[in-house]
């Protein structure tokens, strides 16, 4: 259970982190692709939960969300996704 509004949006984030690169491993299967897929965009519409996924120096304020939802960061450091 999400304790504000930005909060909702990172977990909703987090899912649709999780979907794409699902869809990125299934393309890349289906294709067989042996290269680097171009960074998937992910858009949201929360300023506070874009911030949250591209800068983990707001970490006194999230300590109480799971460790699960910080997914989305480690997407983007790796360049999988990009939440815009």
């Amino acid at each position: 259970m999400a304790l504000s509004s930005c909060e909702a949006e990172y977990m909703g984030e987090t899912q649709a982190t999780k979907e794409a690169i699902w869809l990125r491993r299934l393309l890349r299967a289906l294709l067989s692709l042996k290269e680097q897929l171009a960074t998937t965009v992910i858009f949201g519409d929360n300023q506070g939960a874009i911030q949250l996924a591209r800068n983990p120096q707001f970490h006194a304020r999230i300590k109480h969300i799971d460790i699960q939802h910080h997914f989305v960061r480690e997407a983007q450091a790796n360049g999988e996704v990009d939440v815009q």
